[in-house]
């Protein structure tokens, strides 16, 4: 995959905006009653969410460039989602005044550079087309809740025991980091679960890289060069290395068959695949009926609180998330309010929400109006 969810930035998500699907937004150059022009009108809160809008736009542009995420999980988002999500989290801290809207000209900037993404050179955790959309308010080392309260592009750190966190200048290379958030390059190279990383930039074409989440866009880091690069256009035969995104995995139909080191195709439902004669399609919660029909069969559907499991064909309901697909796992409510396990790195809650400290699924930053 291009890049987990998480590491879009807060910061980023707010740099847009849109109409919330009621009166058009008027071009930038239109004129208005009072002789100003559009393009100097203050953005509002309707600007920046709606079904029509740019935050929708946004994910739209990010998943355009990393849709294998989504791929991968079988997860999706609709608009309504996304705009529930925007006036959840970012409303009230405009109407505080901790962040305010720049202007429609700022908007269309943002919009065109949105609609002209180029996946192998623009990474949407690094544009800055959109940064004058939102701007934050609170001061270096004063209390915050959300990155997008931070003036000067800096960032919310909430790593200390307090209720609020305390707004910081963004790390240079090579410093300690935890998320990319904290990284002036938007690139925290080689976190995980319990260990830190380094800053770094987001690698361009050519650059150096230890996986694919730092690289820029849709570039892969190559497993054997450890340089980012344009993917090949994959095909059946081709040379691989096994447990990489070789053969385009997991967004093409393709596999590398750890036996040839080649490139393969997955085998189909009613496709042979006993004794390792085809590879079902495990992403799509296919299993082979080894001890049967020795054929590639239909994944099981399991209800809340069933069973779940990528690798033994037992596949959530429609509505429902898998508490953790690859190991096994159970069937749950992905909403905000749904139950989950915040000691544990699983994928009970929607993408747009993460499991709290009380093991519910809520959105990343519950308003408190008290951070400042």
């Amino acid at each position: 995959m291009a890049y987990r969810l998480t590491a879009i930035t807060l910061s980023v998500l707010l740099a847009c905006g849109g109409d919330d699907g009621g009166e058009t937004t008027p071009d930038a150059g239109d004129g208005n009653e009072d002789g100003s022009t559009g393009g100097s009108i203050p953005l509002t809160i309707d600007d920046l969410c709606g079904v029509d809008g740019a935050y929708v736009e946004f994910f739209n542009s990010a998943f355009e460039c990393s849709g294998d995420f989504l791929d991968l999980l079988d997860l999706s988002f609709e608009a309504t989602e996304l705009d529930a999500a925007c006036d959840e989290l970012f409303a009230p801290y405009v109407e505080d005044g901790s962040i305010v809207l720049g202007t429609r000209d700022d908007l269309a900037a943002c919009q065109d550079k949105l609609r002209n993404l180029d996946c192998a050179q623009d990474d949407i955790r690094t544009i800055r087309e959109c940064d004058a959309v939102v701007r934050g308010t609170v001061a270096i080392n004063d209390d915050c809740q959300v990155n997008g309260q931070c003036e000067n592009d800096g960032w919310c750190d909430t790593s200390g025991s307090g209720s609020c966190g305390i707004c910081r200048a963004r790390k240079s290379d090579t410093s300690s980091c935890n998320d990319d958030d904290e990284c002036e390059g938007r690139r925290c190279a080689g976190q995980s679960q319990g260990s830190a990383g380094t800053c770094r930039a987001v690698a361009l074409d050519g650059m150096s890289c230890t996986e694919d989440d730092d690289c820029v866009g849709t570039l892969r880091c190559n497993p054997t060069s450890l340089r980012c690069e344009v993917a090949p256009a994959w095909a059946v035969d081709d040379a691989c290395l096994p447990n990489t995104s070789d053969c385009g995995f997991p967004g093409t139909n393709l596999f590398c068959n750890e036996g040839t080191n080649t490139c393969a195709t997955f085998a189909g439902i009613g496709d042979a695949c006993a004794g390792g004669v085809g590879t079902c399609n495990f992403l799509e919660y296919q299993v082979c009926d080894e001890n049967g029909t020795g054929l590639c069969t239909a994944p099981q559907t399991s209800p809340l609180a069933g069973a779940c499991n990528m690798f033994l064909g037992q596949k959530c309901q429609a509505g429902l998330s898998c508490s953790q697909p690859f190991s096994g796992g159970t069937c749950v409510d992905p909403s905000v309010g749904s139950t989950c396990n915040a000691a544990v790195e699983d994928f009970s809650c929607g993408i747009l929400l993460e499991c709290k400290s009380d093991n519910t699924c809520n959105y990343e930053a519950v308003y408190t109006g008290t951070c400042p």
